[in-house]
């Protein structure tokens, strides 16, 4: 892919969440061994139930890239709400996850595109900011995107608890 003006980024509909569950399905298992017909089918419908819901309540937005009528490549921003304080009585900020792009279609700029795309849309919604917990291969594409390392958050791994 060479001509990024041919690439379209848009907020994902109902209609998209199909190729949405195939790329996530493509980003949890491309170096992965096999998995049957049947395990896919599961996770597909999983998949669009869940993220159907959460179109329709606006937990998450998803954003995607789109080339030739098809969907390339995708990012989706959980919004969590602030509890108010007197200084700010309603804020927000986004859970960025679910960033991926099919791998004919990398290094094309598409990436840093749609991650510009939905910075610029989480500001205009007035979202405080934006985290990721991205892969060690990750770390720069998201510090070239103008994201920066800090020392919080504190986390708590309940599975790990006794």
């Amino acid at each position: 892919m060479t001509a990024k003006q041919s690439v379209g980024f848009r907020i994902a509909t109902l209609d998209d969440v199909p190729q949405l569950a195939d790329l996530r399905w493509r980003f949890k298992t491309d170096d992965a061994v096999e998995f049957s017909a049947d395990e896919r089918s599961k996770f597909i419908a999983a998949f669009v139930e869940s993220v159907s819901a959460s179109l329709s309540d606006g937990t998450f937005c998803h954003w995607v890239a789109e080339a030739d009528g098809r969907i390339v490549a995708a990012m989706s921003v959980a919004k969590v709400r602030k509890v108010p304080s007197p200084e700010l009585i309603e804020s927000c900020w986004g859970y960025l996850t679910n960033c991926y792009t099919l791998p004919d279609y990398r290094n094309a700029g598409i990436g840093s595109t749609l991650l510009g795309a939905v910075t610029q849309w989480a500001k205009d919604q007035g979202y405080e900011f934006l985290s990721v917990w991205p892969s060690d291969r990750s770390y720069p594409f998201y510090e070239r995107g103008g994201f920066n390392r800090y020392v919080d958050p504190l986390i708590l791994k309940i599975d790990e608890q006794e």
